[in-house]
C-alpha cells in the first residue's frame, strides 16, 4: 500500500499527531548526513517532523531497533513497518511525500484513511523544458496547503531537480 502526496510540514505533523494519539505504535526518525535513527517520543512527533535533516519516519506496531547503521536496515529489521518519506519546502519547490508499507495492517489502513481525508486526489503536470503536458494522475494527492503554495507560484515536484512539476487538476 502506498500514497504519494504533497503537503506542508505542519499538515503532515497534524495527521501524524492524530495517528500516534490512537496508540499501539512505535516511531523512529531517520536523519541523513550522517545516518541517524532515533526513537521518537509520541508527544514530540510534531517537533521531530520540523527538523530539517529528518527525511523519514518509520512506524511499527512493535519496538524499533534504532541501533541500526543504515536506512535499509531500519526498514528491514522493523516488524511490518510503515514508512513516511517527508517532502520538504526548499530549493524553491515543495517536494513529494510518500507513505508506504508492504503489509497493510488494519492500523496502517486507518493511517491511510487520515492521509486521504487530509488530501485530494488528482494532479496534472508539465515537463519544464518543453512545456509538454503530463497526463493527469489520479494516484497523486495534494493538501489544501500544497494547493495554496502551488497557486502562489511554488512548484510541486517529486524532488527539487525533477524536470517536471505537478499541479492540482481540479
Amino acid at each position: 500500500m502506498s500514497l504519494q502526496f504533497y503537503a506542508l510540514i505542519d499538515e503532515i505533523a497534524s495527521f501524524m499527531t492524530q495517528w500516534v494519539a490512537w496508540g499501539g505504535v512505535h516511531v523512529a526518525a531517520h536523519e541523513n548526513f550522517p545516518f541517524v535513527a532515533t526513537a521518537v517520543p509520541i508527544d514530540a512527533i510534531g517537533e521531530y517532523a520540523r527538523r530539517e535533516r529528518l527525511t523519514m519516519f518509520v512506524f511499527s506496531e512493535r519496538p524499533i531497533d534504532v541501533s541500526v547503521t543504515s536506512r535499509i536496515d531500519l526498514l528491514t529489521t522493523s516488524h511490518e513497518p510503515l514508512s513516511l518519506q517527508i517532502g520538504r519546502l526548499h530549493d524553491g519547490c515543495l517536494e513529494e511525500s510518500f507513505f508506504a508499507t508492504m503489509v497493510a495492517t488494519p492500523l496502517w489502513r486507518r493511517y491511510a484513511r487520515v492521509v486521504r481525508k487530509f488530501t485530494t486526489a488528482g494532479m496534472a503536470g508539465v515537463v519544464l523544458d518543453s512545456g509538454n503536458p503530463i497526463s493527469p494522475t489520479h494516484y497523486l494527492r495534494y493538501s489544501e496547503g500544497a494547493a495554496r503554495a502551488e497557486a502562489a507560484g511554488t512548484p510541486l515536484k517529486m524532488f527539487a531537480q525533477a524536470p517536471y512539476r505537478f499541479f492540482p487538476s481540479k
